[in-house]
């Protein structure tokens, strides 16, 4: 019986730089995302309008940044 070692240089190691970019990413996107729920009665006042209606704004602002900003992103990035 042969058993084959594996040395630490013949295993690939993570991808941590993209890794810790991909997590950047998404937690700066949920908090985008979520944040504007906790000041609505701010915005609200600032604008001089309800809640309500201060949440259809910033309904109507999410698909409007996500169509704009989504052709906008590298095609050609390589995929690891």
């Amino acid at each position: 019986m042969s058993s084959t070692v594996i040395s630490p240089t013949s295993i690939e190691s993570l991808p941590t730089r993209r890794l810790l970019a991909f997590t950047t990413a998404g937690f700066l996107a949920i908090i985008i995302e979520t944040m504007p729920a906790g000041l609505l009665p701010k915005i609200g006042h600032g604008l001089g309008v309800s809640e309500a209606m201060a949440g259809q704004l910033v309904t109507l602002y999410r698909p409007a940044t996500h169509s704009l900003s989504s052709p906008a992103s590298p095609r050609g990035w390589r995929r690891a």
